[in-house]
């Protein structure tokens, strides 16, 4: 073979390894492309469907009312008119000294507002997060609570989170948590179906091992600031009744870390995860003491906590 063959035969093979090396490129290129799309196709849908289903657990229905109730919602105030009538989070709902209403959540959990009270949905994770919780607002009265043994129903007063309990009880906003049974309630408490099932299943594992890593769950892949501002708010519910307990023992006057303010267990690590930096500052105040503390979403909000009040403080 004359060397101008060999040439030709090596120029050859050369062009066809380096063909085949492109087209084996291309195919990996192609390939990561599809794997790109399906991922964000993946995440759109944990996306969609968690709002679905944050719409769909996070809202109740009216199922019972009487005169003298009244409904407040984001596009104004009336009286509840119907049977099955949403209540959303953010809704407040209000009772002369003769109403009452009653609300049903999908998750088969209902509430009942009593005579001369406020009632506020501030947060509905029951569906989230790894775990079923479920917060209100009771500025004034009381609530009778029907609920699965495994869901926490939490309730707030002006002045931070004052109870909390998995299953049945009565919340009252001046004593707290009274241990009386719901079981009039069962009738109205929705019976969730094979879908429902089925999806609980498979979602609720999934959202607690997001929640694990750091994510909130499989409908929130980050927290909100709104939500990292009502994570602090309740840190800070329990930074005032752990500093009105301590607060004979405390410096007053200069930086204090939060491991020395009483905090103790998860109200603790929920503290120094919705709270920046170690340390608060504490001051003499009028109605004891003035405790500075902030928050950790993308505004870095202040929140003076008082033994009377807890309340976001404006940047000048």
């Amino acid at each position: 073979m004359s060397l101008l063959q060999e040439a030709a035969e090596y120029e050859a093979r050369h062009w066809s390894n380096y063909l085949t090396r492109l087209r084996s490129q291309a195919a990996r290129d192609y390939l990561s492309q599809i794997g790109r799309v399906l991922l964000l196709i993946l995440l759109a849908i944990l996306l969609l469907d968690g709002a679905r289903r944050d719409m769909a657990y996070g809202s109740a229905s009216v199922v019972a009312f009487t005169p003298g109730s009244a409904l407040q919602t984001a596009s104004g105030k009336s009286a509840p008119s119907f049977i099955g009538q949403s209540f959303a989070q953010g809704d407040t709902l209000t009772t002369d000294t003769t109403g009452s209403v009653t609300l049903a959540f999908l998750d088969g959990s209902v509430v009942q507002l009593s005579p001369g009270s406020q009632l506020r949905l501030t947060q509905s994770d029951a569906f989230r997060n790894g775990r079923r919780r479920r917060q209100f607002e009771l500025t004034s009265g009381s609530a009778l609570v029907y609920a699965p043994n495994k869901l926490e129903t939490r309730f707030a007063t002006p002045t931070g989170v004052r109870g909390m309990k998995e299953g049945s009880f009565l919340f009252d906003s001046q004593r707290g948590v009274l241990p009386e049974g719901a079981s009039a309630l069962t009738r109205y408490a929705p019976k969730p179906g094979l879908f429902v099932r089925i999806e609980r299943a498979v979602w609720w594992p999934l959202d607690f091992v997001l929640s694990k890593i750091g994510i909130m769950g499989a409908g929130t892949l980050l927290k909100t600031d709104a939500q990292r501002r009502d994570d602090a708010h309740t840190a800070c519910g329990a930074l005032q009744r752990a500093l009105i307990s301590n607060i004979a023992t405390l410096p007053v006057g200069k930086e204090l870390p939060l491991e020395q303010s009483g905090l103790t267990g998860d109200a603790l690590k929920q503290a120094q995860s919705a709270l920046v930096g170690p340390s608060f500052l504490l001051a003499p105040g009028g109605g004891g003491f003035l405790a500075t503390v902030t928050a950790r979403d993308s505004a870095a909000t202040d929140f003076a906590v008082t033994p009377s009040r807890i309340e976001a403080v404006k940047k000048k």
